[in-house]
Order: structure tokens, then C-alpha cells, then sequence
């Protein structure tokens, strides 16, 4: 198998494992509960789930994006790879503080598009 057919696959597998881990961060997402008019109990339980699972989200699929903005950045031409990394990772450390350290609400659904 060549060698763009293994990174078409491996980015598939990503792909589904972010969107069956997806499901839960995004139904306990306290902005889509707003938007759609429901409310699920929020626990130190549930936070350290949703962290979890967004933590695998960020580094197991976003790892793509991350080694892409190092390359892009020792080449001095950031560009999509930059971008992505940079709102992947402020949604994800943002999170981390607001579920663990200041009051706020998390963005760990936004670590999704």
C-alpha cells in the first residue's frame, strides 16, 4: 500500500474516532444545551469526563495539525496547519481553566470543527 493510501486511511480512523468521542462533549456541552433548550447536571464527574475524552480528541486526531504547524512554523510560512493548531489549542487550554481553574464556560465542542 502506498504510502498516501496509509495516511488516507489513518486520517478515516481519526476521523470516526473523533466523531464517536464527539457525541458525549457535544450533548454535555453547556453552550448546545442553551442552543437547544436542555439542561444535564453538571458534575466534577461530567468535567473530568468531557476533559478526558477532549484530551484524546486533541491529541490523537489533532496531532496532524500540531506537527503541521511545527513544519509550517521552522519553514516561516504559517498557514492552514497554524490556523487549525491555534483554535484547537486555545479551545482546548481554555477549557482545561475553565473546567478546572477560573469560572467560565468550557469550549470543548468547539475542538470539533
Amino acid at each position: 500500500m502506498n504510502h498516501h493510501m496509509r495516511m488516507v486511511r489513518e486520517y478515516k480512523k481519526k476521523f470516526f474516532i473523533a466523531l464517536a468521542l464527539t457525541i458525549p462533549i457535544v450533548i454535555f456541552s453547556e453552550t448546545v444545551q442553551e442552543l437547544l433548550g436542555y439542561s444535564l447536571p453538571k458534575t466534577i464527574i461530567t468535567d473530568y469526563a468531557i476533559f478526558g475524552l477532549s484530551t484524546v480528541v486533541y491529541w490523537y486526531c489533532g496531532l496532524p495539525f500540531l506537527k503541521g504547524l511545527i513544519a509550517e512554523l521552522k519553514k516561516r510560512t504559517p498557514g492552514m496547519m497554524t490556523l487549525v493548531s491555534l483554535a484547537i489549542s486555545i479551545a482546548y487550554f481554555y477549557s482545561i481553566a475553565s473546567s478546572f481553574i477560573i469560572p467560565g464556560k468550557t469550549l470543548y465542542w468547539e475542538l470539533q470543527h
